[in-house]
């Protein structure tokens, strides 16, 4: 199963410029969802969810901020893009 948090690009345009709001709206009309792939769903409360995830086992969470768009350049290795963060249980 493959799960589906962001879209890079529709019908071969990019649309990495666009905040992730908007990508994300984009993601969820082209309706991707079916046996072997799942659009994540999204939350507001981040801390909320840490927590629950930390409760069930789960490795971490990933956030995004709603009015960046992509960014990948000036990544070093191990390091998380400003517009995005990933969080681990201890």
């Amino acid at each position: 199963m493959s799960l589906v948090f962001d879209v890079l690009a529709v019908e071969g345009l990019p649309v990495t410029a666009q905040p992730y709001s908007e990508r994300r709206a984009l993601l969820e009309a082209l309706d991707v969802e079916g046996p072997r792939v799942r659009p994540v769903a999204t939350f507001e409360d981040g801390e909320a969810l840490f927590a629950a995830g930390c409760e069930r086992g789960r490795e971490g969470v990933v956030a995004k901020r709603q009015r960046e768009r992509y960014r990948v350049a000036g990544m070093g290795e191990g390091e998380e893009p400003r517009d995005r963060a990933c969080r681990r249980e201890a």
